[in-house]
């Protein structure tokens, strides 16, 4: 039997973190969660647990129409979210499975479209112009690899246009597109955002530089586009 609290953690600039801690009659404390925490889903029930097959720990459980809610106020109260679903034989990142079925409210944007997040860089030669492009749910969690090659230097009103309309091509019509562009300045002058697709630039070498820097490097090695699509987001 143990004694749960939770704990807040804080850093030099404010609130950092929340952890649930156990106690136990002896009054030593540790953190509650130690591995993976997950979800279980048999038709219209859930179970949410911590641990293995071997030795695993019931955090929750109950009807599906609760889970959103339910992870909600587990997350409010210190448990991390789960790192990934379980259905049948299948296992998905949680942050998929909640986005493939709709079910963080965050996605949808004021006009009732699905927000979907890309990552733009370029590479250009004296000839060719080959362009990297990535989408992510989290900062560290890709779901689709693109590559574009040109055999033609582009102008940064060209650069945009292709993309904007690879990623037209890609999204729905009741899906909106957020597009990061990395060292390659916006147009001014007869380019304008869509209804479905925004763009704003950075010049930021963050993870999504380096991801995209990548696939732009291998279609200039290969002299060829490419696309690898790593989670299915369409809910079937």
């Amino acid at each position: 039997m143990y004694c749960i609290t939770k704990q807040n953690n804080y850093s030099n600039y404010g609130y950092c973190s929340s952890e649930l801690i156990k106690t136990d009659k002896q009054g030593q404390t540790s953190s509650l969660v130690t591995s993976e925490v997950y979800i279980e889903l048999n038709r219209n029930y859930y179970q949410l647990y911590c641990g293995d097959n071997l030795r695993k720990m019931t955090l929750a459980q109950g009807n599906y129409a609760d889970l959103k809610e339910t992870v909600e106020h587990l997350n409010k109260r210190g448990l991390p979210a789960p790192d990934y679903v379980v259905t049948g034989d299948t296992k998905t990142p949680f942050e998929v499975y909640i986005r493939r079925n709709k079910l963080d409210s965050s996605i949808i944007n004021e006009d009732g479209l699905v927000i979907r997040s890309f990552d733009v860089s370029v590479i250009r030669t004296d000839d060719t112009t080959s362009i990297g492009i990535i989408e992510t749910i989290t900062d560290d969690l890709v779901v689709a690899e693109h590559s574009l090659f040109n055999g033609g230097k582009l102008t940064n009103y060209d650069i945009f246009m292709k993309v904007n309309e690879h990623i037209t091509s890609i999204i729905t019509s009741d899906e909106f597109a957020e597009v990061r562009v990395y060292n390659v300045s916006k147009p001014t002058l007869n380019f304008s955002d869509n209804h479905n697709v925004k763009f704003k630039t950075s010049t930021l070498k963050q993870g999504g530089y380096f991801c995209t820097q990548k696939l732009a490097k291998q279609a200039v090695k290969d002299k060829a586009s490419s696309a690898t699509q790593i989670y299915d987001l369409t809910n079937y």
